[in-house]
Parts: C-alpha cells; structure tokens; sequence
C-alpha cells in the first residue's frame, strides 16, 4: 500500500499509531504494470519441515503458515470515493441497516465489509444525471466534456444509464448510445477470473452489510465514522466511502519449490505451483540450474535468465530464449522472472511458470537437457 497520498483529497500526508495499532493515511493501490523488479539478497537453502511443526507438505515444496495477525475489535479500513485509504479504530460498536423486514443492527466485529450504494450518495446521482443533460447541450464543447467525463466512470454507470432509454434528445440519444457500446466493450475486455471483483461491477442502488453467514442489504443509517488515533480523529461521510472492510486474520504466508525442464516450454505446458494470488500479493522468485540451449550443436547453457545471443520471443519486450516466465490465470500475459524477481500480483489467480524457447524447436525430436529449480515465497495482501 503506498504512502504519498493525501487525506480526503487534502494534501496532507500522515501516519498515527495507536497504542500499537497502524492509524494509517495510505494510498492508492501500486500502478497496473505486470512485474515490478526488486533487487533482494539471495535466500538461503531451505529449512526442512520438522515433525510436528506447523505447515502442510506438498509434493512440490514445503507450504509454511506464519502466525495470523490479530486486531482490535474496531479497527476498520475505509475505501474512499478518490482512491485513499483510511484506517484505524472506529468510535461506535454497531452499524444500522434498514431493509425490508426492518433495521438490524449489527456489531462492528462481526462485519466483514459493508458497501454504500448510490441510495446513500445522493449527490453522485445528481452529477451523474447532470452530465447527461449536458450531453443535449447547444455546445459541442460542453457535450465533448460530458461525454469524457461519463465514460470515465465506465462500467460503474452502466445500469444508471438505462434510465434514460427513452431519451428524446437526438444528440443526448446519440451520445448515450456511443456511451453505451463502448461500456458494453469494457466489459467484454475484462478477464474471467477478475468479472466478479468490485471494480468490474456496476454501482448498485442499496447498501450492503456483509456478514460471515448472510448479507443484510437496504440503508445504512450512520452517514458519518469517526475514527480515532494517537494524534485526534478523522470523520468521514458515508457518502465519500466506495467500502468499509474489517481486516481479519490473514491467509498463509507461502514458501514453496518446484523444477521446471523441457516439459514446460511456453508453447507446451505451464507448470502451476498450486498457489491462488490475490491481487496485491507479493510474490518472490528465485531460480537457479541450467539448460540446455542449442540442441543442433554447440551445446550452450543457458541460466533462467535465458541467452539473448540466440534471439529473443517474438512480440515481448525482448524477453530471450531460456529464460524463465511467469502467468497468473490461464489467460494472463506471462512476464520475465529470471534468477531473481519480486513482484506484485496485478490480478488473481493461478501462479504458473514456463520457459520460452524457439517456436521452431519446440515439438521435435531436440532434446533439451538440464533443469530449473524454484523458490517461490507468497507474501498475502493485508485484504
């Protein structure tokens, strides 16, 4: 989570603690890119699994939990409309929400996540209402704003925008309709394993309370949160909130080896590591061994850092032959690991790595003798 943000779109940066508890002003999330290289030392041989400790055995590798970090009853993290997030201990013990069979109100503690949808920001609906006006205006400069501006918003509009199937207004009409396709492209573009997160979704008109066992949808009546710090308090409105979300004791902490060979060319078979990233986990590889390189002669090796010398992947970012790669999900675009890398997850799903090689000696009669051994440590994001 990055630090250089400010505090409701003020440009003051700061950081409590509480007695111990992280009171934090933090950012947005790291830029959308596929690998973010670190340099880092190199990690030692790994520790075996004594009996009776912690830890599942796996096949492929030792698979390690680390101890899952408690927190304070009331600590909550609060996602805001511009991109900031907020956290630290929140001053009430419940949360009210007014559904069809009545108001319940539920303790903090058992919340899990609670999300306020357009019933609970009034104000959004009339910008959004209003940019639609002024796709009808005489100007064509204030209509070639708005529609900027609506299709910025993309996919979250897409069900407010039904409320104006019977526009009359031709150029409001026309411009909805433009709106519309490249909304419904969006969609379209979106991977499967990421259609159902939060920010793929439409804005819906209730909010939602979730709960282990059920989600209570209607109202939420507390319109302000308090929360507290070492250095005073912080009041946000519900209506600047896109989510509310308690953070709960973490998922594992993951270690775990694997040998990629000739088997696992990127045109042949991807090897998964039997790890399922969350987006915003941080992944740490390190690789050593050899390969093979030149099967017609000359018997070259070649380290996973792969040998430039002999060509690189087409359409890649010159990404050499022998050089081990990495994917998450089966249709994600898979990127350099090398020796050594330390990225972050841009997207759940399955960890899997390759080698990249000649298309051209792929499926032959070449062998490639040698292999690649892998280290590989999941960090799990704090959500």
């Amino acid at each position: 989570m990055a630090k250089n943000t400010h505090l409701l779109s003020h440009q003051v940066a700061m950081s409590f603690l509480l007695i111990g508890v992280p009171f934090i002003v933090s950012g947005q999330e790291l830029p959308e890119q596929q690998l973010n290289p670190i340099k880092q030392e190199a990690p030692g041989n790994p520790k075996p699994t004594k009996p009776g400790a912690s830890g599942n055995q796996s096949e492929e590798g030792p698979l390690v939990q680390i101890p899952k970090k408690e927190w304070p009853p009331n600590y909550i993290r609060l996602h805001l409309q511009d991109g900031d997030i907020v956290s630290g201990i929140l001053e009430t013990d419940s949360i009210s929400i007014t559904t069809d069979f009545g108001t319940l109100s539920v303790p903090v503690e058992k919340i899990l996540r609670f999300e306020p949808g357009l019933i609970s920001k009034p104000q959004l609906l009339v910008s959004l209402d209003e940019l639609v006006q002024q796709l009808g205006s005489d100007k064509y400069q204030e209509r070639e704003i708005a529609h900027k501006k609506l299709l910025a918003l993309g996919i979250k509009i897409r069900n407010e925008l039904e409320n104006y199937k019977e526009e009359k207004n031709a150029e409001r009409k026309r411009h909805l309709g433009e709106i519309k396709k490249e909304i419904e492209k969006l969609i379209s573009e979106i991977p499967e394993d990421e259609a159902d997160k939060p920010e793929n979704q439409p804005w819906e008109k209730n909010d939602k309370l979730v709960m282990a066992h059920f989600t209570a949808v209607g109202k939420i009546q507390q319109e302000t949160y308090r929360l507290s710090g070492k250095y005073g308090q912080l009041t946000v409105k519900l209506a600047d909130i896109n989510k509310g979300s308690r953070p709960t004791a973490g998922r594992e902490a993951i270690d775990k080896s694997l040998t990629l060979d000739q088997s696992n060319f990127v045109q042949l078979k991807y090897k998964p590591i039997g790890i399922k990233l969350e987006k915003g986990d941080t992944v740490s590889v390190t690789a050593t061994g050899s390969l093979v390189l030149t099967p017609w002669g000359g018997n070259v090796s070649c380290s996973p850092n792969g040998t430039p010398q002999y060509g690189v992947m087409p359409n890649t970012p010159g990404i050499p032959f022998g050089c081990l790669v990495a994917k998450i999900g089966n249709n994600g675009k898979y990127f350099k690991v090398g020796e050594k890398n330390k990225f972050v997850a841009t997207a759940a799903g399955s960890l899997q790595f390759a080698i990249t090689m000649r298309s051209s000696y792929v499926g032959k009669n070449y062998q490639f003798p040698g292999e690649y051994k892998l280290r590989v440590k999941v960090q799990p994001t704090e959500e």
